[in-house]
């Protein structure tokens, strides 16, 4: 080989490296050239992240990617995405791409759970007047039969015979221990321990229905009218704790309450066992109902008299009219029910989120933070509709049944229970 050529090749190998690093560049950088404006633009992304991961993604009406994964170098705007999969409700959104930025389909990078379309319920117990699920237990009652059933093994389920008909389960310390009353008998009030089997008739201790908590150390305890007793189940006996208490809300060993002070005050107080309270804020505006949540981040709320507050350096309302709450306590997830307007409330940010409206008043709702989605029941079924309020927001009649009594998601959001006719169901959706 001659000089001219080596210097030939060495030449078009430098100009095709001009020419391409360039383009290599761009294409790193997601730069692209749009025919339409005739000029490179910076594109951007889709993060889509499925469950099922097998799920297609349709863009525009286009397959784009049979699985979970990144639509990249797309120029910015406007999209209609599209998932499907078979046996799945379809989900759908519009969501815009802005230059140079990955736009994720399910905010704060989760993924986009796909719920199940036309799936089979399957009967778990007949005569059922409630049930309470937690931790892969169902327990339900029946007459004057208790059970208790775990959803891997439903045939090992246990059985347990009352001493009274109940058809109302009150407190659970979700490990096995469960308070039980009847609407037609004020009389009836019993903790059973499915653990030992043994049955102890709370209603000796009191004329009424306290309010009842399960603390972190098992310990039980009660709020009646304005005195707050620990209970002894063993010896069936009673021992105040603390007197003129409007509500209260053990966390972590820490005993929260509001007490009525001289001049007919209110203060919120904290104490850990044994020690005296510690004055957090004072001056409370009063109510006549109200129950306080602390949080695993130890916001305090209070729910009083229809009114949300948090405690800040005073306490701070957040919202009124409310009629309805559900608070998980393992989740830390608490869903309003304002009118017949569903909000989530982020009590970081203090920000209330609203969820849905509708002129069909919620009767049961749970909110799944984890899945995002929010579950209610009204008298037209069973409904699922997702948090991510952008665009379109997804919704889904997951069981026609118009009469739900009760119902419950378990922790992965795969499974619904729920009662209806005095039927117990388990209806997978995930």
């Amino acid at each position: 080989m001659n000089r001219k050529i080596r210097y030939l090749i060495l030449g078009l190998g430098f100009l095709f490296f001009l020419i391409v690093a360039p383009v290599i560049v761009m294409y790193v950088r997601g730069i692209t050239y749009d025919f339409n404006k005739k000029t490179f633009i910076s594109t951007g992304i889709f993060a889509i992240r499925t469950d099922p991961q097998d799920a297609k993604i349709f863009i525009d009406k286009k397959i784009s990617r049979k699985k979970s994964g990144d639509i990249k170098f797309l120029i910015p705007g406007e999209y209609a995405i599209n998932i499907q999969k078979d046996g799945y409700f379809p989900w759908n959104k519009r969501l815009n791409i802005e230059p140079g930025q990955v736009t994720w389909v399910t905010p704060y990078g989760g993924k986009t759970y796909l719920l199940k379309q036309a799936s089979e319920k399957k009967n778990l117990a007949q005569k059922v007047s409630a049930f309470y699920y937690a931790n892969g237990l169902v327990f339900y009652l029946s007459g004057q039969q208790a059970k208790i059933l775990d959803i891997g093994s439903p045939q090992d389920a246990k059985e347990f015979s009352l001493p009274k008909i109940t058809d109302a389960i009150i407190a659970s310390d979700n490990n096995g221990q469960f308070i039980l009353s009847a609407s037609a008998s004020p009389a009836t009030l019993l903790l059973l321990n499915t653990t030992t089997g043994k049955i102890t008739d709370l209603a000796r201790l009191f004329n009424g229905k306290p309010k009842f908590q399960f603390a972190n150390d098992g310990r039980l305890l009660a709020l009646d009218d304005t005195t707050l007793y620990k209970i002894d189940p063993q010896n069936e006996t009673r021992t105040v704790l603390l007197n003129n208490i409007k509500a209260f809300d053990e966390f972590n060993d820490n005993l929260y309450y509001i007490q009525i002070e001289s001049k007919n005050e209110l203060s919120l107080q904290v104490s850990q066992k044994g020690s005296l309270g510690q004055a957090l804020i004072t001056n409370l505006p009063d109510f006549a109902n109200g129950e306080i949540i602390v949080t695993p981040g130890k916001q305090i709320l209070l729910l009083a008299d229809g009114s949300l507050y948090q405690a800040n350096k005073q306490m701070e309302k957040i919202t009124d009219g409310i009629n309805g709450y559900n608070y998980n306590k393992k989740t830390a997830d608490l869903i309003l029910l304002r009118g017949s307007e569903l909000d989530s409330y982020d009590y970081y940010s203090q920000n209330l989120n609203l969820i849905t409206r509708s002129g069909i008043i919620p009767a049961k709702f749970i909110l799944a933070k984890s899945v995002g989605y929010a579950f209610f029941a009204n008298s037209q079924g069973l409904f699922a509709i997702e948090l991510d309020t952008r665009s379109n927001q997804n919704q889904y009649q997951l069981a026609e049944n118009k009469n739900v009594q009760n119902f419950a998601v378990d922790e992965t959001g795969e499974n619904l229970f729920f009662l209806d006719n005095e039927n117990l169901s388990i209806l997978p959706i995930r």
